[in-house]
């Protein structure tokens, strides 16, 4: 039992380290969550001084204001509110393009897998 353990967990490790790192970044960090509270309190959507700590509040502001625009809201920070809040070198024409993952019309409350 103890060895068929020990292989499975060689295994398992085995197959992280060769997946490697995962594409895209999860949460932002210290620096670009006060980035982004600072432009959200310039913007008038936050209040107070920047926390630099990616909690509730900051991440529901950014599915407002994603959801205000029908843009998707499943994941922050969306691609369109970072150009909306000057924090994107990104073209400002897509904040009028449709999105593919426009989906606050009747969504599904688990994300695709081929989203994922």
């Amino acid at each position: 039992m103890r060895k068929a353990f020990s292989i499975v967990f060689l295994l398992l490790l085995a197959s992280i380290t060769l997946a490697g790192p995962r594409k895209g970044q999860t949460i932002p960090d210290q620096k670009r969550t006060l980035q982004i509270q600072s432009a959200l309190i310039e913007c008038g959507f936050l209040f107070g001084p920047p926390s630099g700590k990616w909690d509730n509040e900051t991440k529901e502001i950014l599915r407002k204001i994603a959801k205000d625009h029908n843009w998707q809201t499943r994941h922050v920070p969306d691609a369109r509110t970072l150009i909306m809040l000057g924090l994107s070198k990104g073209d400002p024409e897509v904040l009028d393009m449709p999105n593919h993952l426009d989906y606050n019309e009747g969504a599904p409350e688990r994300v695709p897998e081929e989203e994922q």
